[in-house]
């Protein structure tokens, strides 16, 4: 056999080995286990952790309905959000409701704001734009419960309402109706009597006022005002 022949099998031998070992080392990538854990600039992994550090992840559409759609098909929740310091979840639009929740099961809550050490309110409503004469929690219904209920199962008040400026603690208004009702075991109702000797100056008419000695006072408008526990 000649020189040329040993040498030109030798070089078919290591083509074939070569092409071998790079197939080899391909399907080692392609069927190699993902890592547990994306980083940022990887894409998202299903089932895993994914980080992506500092970095904003962010997703956008001209969707009609949504950009993102999570569902859960069992009892767990469809979307958690979890923070440390700042806010869990922050909702923003320009032109619409910020948060839409929608319990379609009867006797669901559609909201739920809960509570389970620390202090502080469950729900806070706050309304930060000096002329917006609307509330900062507003309730409706075209049902016969009420739009707003406050129920207290231990010390504390069903609704309390503190008014830190010149407007009412609390403001009741019924077009049809009674603009307040009350009902209770001690008392329907009951007037804290304030520390002054004796009623102000001048008040509204219709103001009730019951002074330090007891004594209850009914103004008539201006300065005019008249005892009723006599």
């Amino acid at each position: 056999m000649s020189d040329s022949g040993s040498e030109l099998r030798s070089r078919r031998a290591l083509l074939t080995g070569g092409i071998g070992g790079l197939a080899a080392l391909i399907a080692g990538a392609v069927l190699r286990p993902l890592p547990a854990e994306a980083a940022a600039g990887g894409s998202v992994i299903l089932g895993a952790i994914n980080s992506s550090d500092a970095a904003l992840t962010r997703v956008t559409s001209t969707s009609g309905t949504s950009t993102l759609s999570v569902v859960n098909d069992t009892t767990g929740n469809a979307l958690r959000a979890d923070s440390w310091q700042g806010p869990a979840v922050n909702a923003y639009s320009h032109y619409s409701t910020a948060a839409l929740a929608e319990a379609r099961s009867a006797d669901q809550i559609s909201v739920h704001g809960l509570k389970v050490n620390g202090t502080g309110p469950a729900v806070k409503g706050e309304n930060k734009f000096s002329t917006n004469g609307y509330a900062a929690v507003y309730g409706v219904t075209n049902g016969t419960g009420p739009a707003v209920y406050g129920e207290g199962t231990a010390q504390g008040n069903g609704t309390s309402g503190v008014a830190r400026g010149t407007g009412s603690g609390v403001y009741g208004q019924s077009d049809n109706g009674r603009g307040g009702r009350f009902s209770g075991k001690k008392a329907q109702l009951k007037l804290d009597p304030s520390g002054a000797a004796t009623h102000p100056a001048s008040g509204d008419a219709g103001d009730i006022f019951l002074d330090k000695s007891k004594r209850l006072w009914l103004c008539k408008g201006g300065t005019s005002w008249v005892r009723l526990d006599l």
